[in-house]
């Protein structure tokens, strides 16, 4: 419905959607769905995913006399890791590397 509203109302019949989700069994790796933080395979596939989705962003400044029409943001401040201790052994950054 969502694809079918964006294709009609928001583009005006110009746009084009593909639903990955109605396609599962495509993909070697999925990226989608439920994603535990112990669960090492789902995690690698989000990142893969992830990295697809959001390329590179390279810094954009286009200065017209004193004015900057673009920019980077900054990255938000660190969360605090306070909360309920976690139940199963989250995997390490380094485990994830080897693979």
């Amino acid at each position: 419905m969502i694809g079918t509203h964006w294709n009609i109302k928001v583009t005006e019949g110009k746009g084009w959607h593909y639903n990955c989700n109605a396609n599962k069994d495509k993909y070697n790796k999925l990226g989608i769905g439920r994603i535990e933080y112990w669960d090492k395979e789902s995690i690698s596939n989000l990142e893969t995913t992830a990295l697809y989705l959001c390329k590179a962003d390279y810094l954009l400044d286009a200065v017209i006399g004193q004015a900057q029409a673009f920019f980077r943001g900054n990255m938000p401040s660190e969360k605090s890791r306070l909360g309920r201790p976690r139940s199963k052994v989250s995997p390490s950054p380094e485990s994830n590397e080897s693979q």
